[in-house]
């Protein structure tokens, strides 16, 4: 609970959330553990979603995208900070997207996670913001760039992408060692070794069932 408390405080400082006592609806809401040790936030917005009317944008296949990319010298991965909360909900929107805790009712100022139109509104922002930059590869909060040349050509590219997120007052993390599926085309991929790590310890199977 004091964990919950926390988290909801400084989202209400960062003006994700506030706290509101005006709307009927009231999502469940509840935090999990994640890998790093911190706890995510998230809104049981299945009764909303039910009530939603869906606006489809084609989200690219992870797989595909990987599957299909030439060949590269240079790779950088951003990863948007906290992706969807840039992207603010209109009044109407904020009184849907409101929860409850034994503590009080907040209401989301942007879109949240767990919401069914959220990948794909946050898709559609992604792919016309990065629209004409080839070696730009999107998938919802995530972005692969991807060059061929020198390094220095791979930096100027990569110039022209944070200007973009920069304009769109989007904030970005860099990934220092990019986690991709091993493709034949890249000589240079290996294999994430805590997961082959996991692969190893498994005991083995004694029935099909464990197959």
């Amino acid at each position: 609970m004091q964990t919950l408390k926390a988290k909801v405080e400084r989202l209400v400082k960062m003006g994700v959330l506030k706290k509101v006592n005006r709307s009927e609806w009231a999502a469940p809401t509840f935090i999990i553990p994640k890998k790093d040790g911190s706890a995510r936030f998230i809104s049981d917005f299945r009764e909303l979603n039910e009530r939603t009317l869906r606006k489809p944008c084609p989200i690219p296949n992870v797989q595909d995208m990987l599957l299909n990319l030439e060949e590269f010298q240079w790779a950088t991965g951003l990863d948007l900070n906290m992706g969807c909360c840039h992207i603010c909900l209109n009044p109407t929107s904020k009184q849907l997207c409101t929860f409850v805790l034994p503590f009080g009712k907040h209401e989301h100022q942007a879109i949240p996670m767990g919401l069914c139109n959220g990948p794909d509104i946050f898709q559609e922002k992604m792919s016309e913001l990065m629209d004409g930059l080839a070696f730009v590869r999107t998938h919802i909060d995530d972005l692969l760039c991807l060059t061929r040349g020198t390094f220095s050509d791979h930096l100027e590219k990569l110039k022209l992408v944070l200007r973009r997120l920069q304009r769109a007052r989007l904030k970005v993390f860099a990934i220092g060692t990019l986690r991709v599926l091993d493709c034949p085309q890249w000589n240079q991929t290996r294999a994430a070794h805590d997961k082959v790590k996991a692969i190893m310890k498994i005991a083995e199977p004694e029935n099909q069932k464990e197959l």
